[in-house]
């Protein structure tokens, strides 16, 4: 609404709002002037001066209402009665018969002219409140409103319509022409395609004299920006039906289509996920199934896909109208097994878990199966049952065919560790035999040998105390693969300081140095621990070089674990042999530059492994070489 409406309602509503004493005020002043003119007329206008008197009780009842209208006009016939008419300032009305009826007629006129005056007055002030209560929500509510000629001018727009068309106010808006409305921005179809301005619903109510909406998308030139509107238009009609005002209401309904994008959007994700979903559950090699009910109960199948009847011959139409297939195919001797199982993940699991059992095929092939299930208790308190049955049979087959061979391996390998241990007790005996008697034969005959027969018998006696040694050590080896003892806490720095006494003519002769950090106490075997560091030290006395030998033992102790390592200055080892040391009967040196059987190592890796370590080798030829072990600390 223009300023100038405003205006024109606040004047004519001010009227109605005035205090009584300026209404009745204004009625005595008009009825006094009403005199004035009278008695100033009165020789020319004679009779007719209740004319003067008339426009005083219009104008008191048009600016007083009724009341002030009453007033003037009784006021204005004493007046008249008492100044006009002779004899002069006395009432003789009554004297006179054709004045009564005279009277009577102008206080009727007066009286039904302040009523309409009185009537127009209240339609006005309710038409005022009407307009400013309109005015009101119109510039309140967010949807844009105006109101149009047929040629297009605006004659009334509310604030939100002018923020819609980019003015601060709108006053602002109502001066611009529509050409620069119209110039400022483009439209465009749900198909995005342009839009005429031709074609918006308010040509259509002047046109057809209906009402038409359509949505469009509103450009802004200036700014490129983008927004979404619903315009809806319908006519104002004069009393003939023609059309002289539309009524335009513009709503913003850019976030509605945005989420309506998103949704479309969404709906389109979710479809590719479900065909996805389809195609993969089509394909993999297993039973999808679901199922739905009260808690409790046994429910009904909502989906089963195809692979149960290509696994076990069932067709899907049996799955969905069986009561319970499961246990209609399940494995007599496994269904009790199945109840437990499903009752412990239920209660216990949180409703997820793996169930397995046997079933039956159609054909009378037994299966092995593992059933991945998962409940979920949806708010309504259904319970949804979801799984995936998978045919383990293979891998149930290989399980039993792999605890088949480590059970026949571990039988060959005790029988060879018998045998080897065995073998190497049973050759003592007649090596030592052959020892004694090459002796004796050497003590006996020693005159009559000549110096090849003295050589021949060293060599004999020689092979026969390395094959002593050999034969012992195998039988240490075996002892440590057969390993009888149990574990028991032993103290790590005690065992040491055993092996270091055990040592202590090599270390001695070599003046070797040896430090060491306080080692921790662990569940081992004490002889098998001492015959760890026993082989380490010796190796790193034994393969020295021209300087002092220096061993040094350090731990430290992580995630449950003790690491030792037991590093020298020795001569190195060449990395290309480093994976070849802990084999057994690997040598790097020959017999006459370093002495030994070449097992020392390989009892070592299977003394630490026996404790449930690993072991690891790092050396560098010419500088020394570094044994890292792990084992478990006592708790």
């Amino acid at each position: 609404m223009n300023e100038a409406a405003r205006k024109i309602l606040s004047e004519s509503s001010g009227r109605g709002l005035s205090p009584p004493a300026i209404r009745y005020g204004n009625a005595m002043i008009f009825t006094t002037v009403a005199l004035m003119l009278s008695i100033v007329f009165h020789a020319v206008m004679g009779d007719s001066l209740l004319l003067f008197f008339s426009f005083a009780v219009v104008l008191s009842a048009f600016y007083g209402g009724l009341g002030p209208g009453v007033i003037s006009a009784l006021v204005g016939l004493l007046y008249f009665d008492y100044f006009l008419t002779p004899p002069t300032d006395s009432f003789t009305f009554a004297d006179h018969p054709e004045r009564v009826l005279q009277g009577a007629l102008f206080v009727l006129i007066a009286v039904v002219v302040s009523y309409a005056q009185d009537r127009r007055q209240k339609a006005e002030r309710h038409h005022s409140n009407i307009s400013r209560e309109l005015e009101t929500v119109l510039m309140a509510i967010a949807d844009a409103v105006t109101v149009q000629t047929a040629n297009g001018t605006v004659i009334y727009a509310n604030q939100a319509s002018a923020e819609m068309n980019g003015y601060k106010s709108v006053d602002e808006m109502l001066k611009a022409p529509i050409t620069q409305l119209q110039s400022a921005v483009e439209l465009y179809d749900e198909d995005d395609q342009p839009f005429p301005f031709t074609r918006l619903p308010r040509y259509r109510a002047f046109a057809e004299k209906t009402s038409s909406d359509v949505v469009v998308r509103l450009v802004r030139k200036d700014t490129g920006s983008s927004r979404w509107f619903s315009l809806r238009a319908a006519p104002i009609v004069n009393q003939r039906g023609i059309p002289r005002l539309a009524v335009t209401v513009s709503r913003d309904i850019t976030p509605m289509k945005e989420s309506h994008q998103r949704l479309l959007d969404l709906a389109e994700e979710v479809e590719e996920q479900r065909e996805r979903l389809a195609g993969i559950v089509a394909n993999i090699p297993a039973i999808v199934w679901e199922a739905s009910g009260q808690p409790g109960t046994t429910g009904r199948v909502d989906f089963v896909n195809a692979y149960a009847e290509k696994l076990l011959g069932y067709p899907v139409e049996r799955w969905m109208t069986s009561v319970n297939m499961w246990q209609e195919i399940c494995h007599p001797d496994d269904w009790e097994g199945v109840v437990e199982q499903s009752k412990r993940i239920f209660t216990d699991s949180g409703g997820a878990g793996v169930v397995s059992f046997r079933v039956i095929s159609k054909d009378g092939r037994v299966i092995h199966m593992d059933a991945h299930t998962s409940l979920i208790i949806e708010k309504t308190g259904l319970a949804r049952l979801y799984g995936v049955f998978m045919d383990v049979s293979e891998r149930v087959q290989g399980q039993r065919a792999l605890a088949a061979q480590s059970e026949e391996l571990r039988r060959a390998n005790e029988e060879l560790t018998q045998f080897a241990y065995v073998a190497s007790h049973d050759l003592q005996e007649p090596l030592r035999m052959v020892t004694s008697y090459l002796q004796l034969v050497e003590a006996r005959y020693k005159d009559q040998l000549d110096d090849d027969g003295r050589v021949f018998i060293n060599y004999a006696v020689d092979g026969a105390t390395r094959m002593k040694a050999l034969i012992q050590d195998l039988l240490t080896y075996s002892r440590v693969q057969r390993r009888q003892e149990a574990f028991t806490r032993i103290d790590l720095n005690r065992v040491l300081s055993r092996v270091l006494q055990n040592l202590e003519v090599s270390i001695s002769e070599s003046g070797a140095i040896i430090t060491h950090d306080t080692l921790p106490s662990i569940r081992g075997s004490e002889a098998e621990m001492a015959q760890l560091f026993q082989n380490l030290i010796a190796n790193a006395i034994k393969f020295r070089r021209e300087a002092v030998p220096e061993i040094t033992i350090n731990c430290e102790k992580q995630d449950g674990m003790v690491h030792i390592r037991v590093a020298d200055n020795g001569i190195g080892i060449d990395k290309q042999y480093l994976d070849r040391i802990f084999v057994v009967f690997q040598r790097l040196h020959t017999r006459d530059k370093y002495p030994g059987t070449g097992i020392g190592l390989a009892i070592v890796k299977k003394v630490v492994e026996n404790h449930g370590g690993k072991i690891t080798v790092e050396s560098e030829v010419g500088k020394g070489t570094t044994f890292a072990f792990t084992l478990p600390i006592m708790t």
